[in-house]
């Protein structure tokens, strides 16, 4: 769901509009106004991501299946783990910055200091959801992790009818009030001066891929001690570029 690009360089600089135009009324032969866009840039990094395994030369000849392919396939997994973290809370520093730690999202708070309201608790949601520009709540999606998740999911209205639907074909998605959800592991449980769930458009977050994940077979380092050594290792940064698509819930009063 997020803006993700390709890029050649050690970094790139992303404009980020923060004015627009305005027209004006004017009559036949009045002085017209000017206006124009202002500005802003935000410097999007790459941060290099990496690990390396030994391996007995031993266990690699005489393994009966694909001991090295199920070793590039675990890296794939664990770098996955750990961008998706950095996506959701990275401080920026040394790693990609995380949509939840930028500032200048918009705060909807529950009204409740540890929990929903106990009454017509989708109301909060029904706000969240009002809180962002049209154009980007028709394009936006919920966020929230799986035990989040199980609560709102039991969430009914006054005739009995469950708010999250089933998607009604194969590989579709759930929605909420007509938009996907998509679970994201690493957003916060339901808790005191926490935020569980994210509402908005992703285009809005930027994913820049310096470098994809890369692996080489090193047979010579450690061959002294009967071993050969796996790098893994990828350049990859990311950073809140339009924080007014996003709207965020803190549980608190």
């Amino acid at each position: 769901y997020a803006k993700v690009i390709n890029i050649s360089a050690p970094q790139i600089i992303y404009p980020r509009r923060l004015t627009n135009t305005g027209a004006t009324w004017v009559s036949e032969i009045a002085s017209r106004t000017e206006t124009g866009m202002t500005f802003e840039q935000v410097t999007l990094t790459p941060f290099e991501l990496a690990t390396y395994t030994d391996v007995s030369n031993q266990l690699l000849a005489d393994n009966v299946y694909n001991l090295e392919g199920e070793l590039l396939s675990d890296y794939a997994e664990s770098f996955a783990k750990t961008e998706g973290l950095a996506f959701v809370k990275g401080t920026g520093t040394g790693q990609p910055k995380g949509i939840m730690v930028a500032s200048g999202i918009t705060e909807v708070k529950t009204g409740i200091a540890a929990a929903f309201p106990s009454t017509n608790p989708a109301d909060v949601l029904i706000g969240m959801y009002h809180k962002i520009p049209t154009t980007h709540a028709q394009n936006a999606v919920w966020m929230m992790n799986r035990n989040t998740l199980s609560v709102i999911r039991q969430w009914k209205d006054s005739t009995g009818r469950y708010l999250v639907l089933d998607p009604i074909t194969a590989g579709g998605v759930a929605t909420l009030l007509g938009r996907p959800i998509v679970e994201m592991v690493d957003m916060d449980d339901i808790g005191a001066g926490l935020y569980p769930i994210l509402f908005g458009d992703m285009s809005g977050y930027r994913i820049v891929d310096r470098l994809g994940l890369d692996t080489l077979r090193d047979p010579y380092t450690i061959k002294l001690v009967g071993q050969t050594r796996f790098h893994a290792w990828k350049r990859v940064g990311a950073d809140l570029t339009h924080p007014d698509r996003f709207v965020k819930l803190k549980v608190a009063v």
